[in-house]
C-alpha cells in the first residue's frame, strides 16, 4: 500500500466520487478502481475523508484545486494504492 500523491488528475478524480460510505461521525471512505495514464493497468485506490469541524486535527491533504467548493474546502482527504485484498474500512 501507498499514498496517493494529489496531483490533478487524482484531485479530479477525488471529486468525481459519488459512493461514501459513512464510518463515523465526520469519517467516510469509498474505493475504485484508478488508472494512471503512466500504469499499465487499474490499480484500487481506498480514498478517506475527514470533516475538518468534527477532526480539526485531521491529516490528509485539502484538494487545492477545489479550494472554493463549499464541500470540498471542509474536508482532509488521504488517498492510498493498493492491491490488498481487505475491505476499504480494513485498509
Amino acid at each position: 500500500m501507498i499514498a496517493a500523491r494529489f496531483n490533478q488528475p487524482i484531485q479530479r478524480f477525488i471529486v468525481d466520487q459519488k459512493g461514501w460510505l459513512y464510518l463515523d461521525e465526520g469519517i467516510e471512505i469509498c474505493e475504485q478502481e484508478y488508472t494512471s495514464k503512466s500504469w499499465g493497468k487499474s490499480r484500487r485506490m481506498v480514498i478517506v475523508r475527514q470533516r475538518i469541524k468534527e477532526h480539526p486535527q485531521a491529516t490528509g491533504r485539502a484538494l487545492s484545486l477545489f479550494a472554493d467548493d463549499e464541500v470540498h474546502r471542509n474536508y482532509r482527504y488521504s488517498a492510498y494504492i493498493t492491491n490488498l485484498k481487505l475491505s476499504c474500512t480494513e485498509v
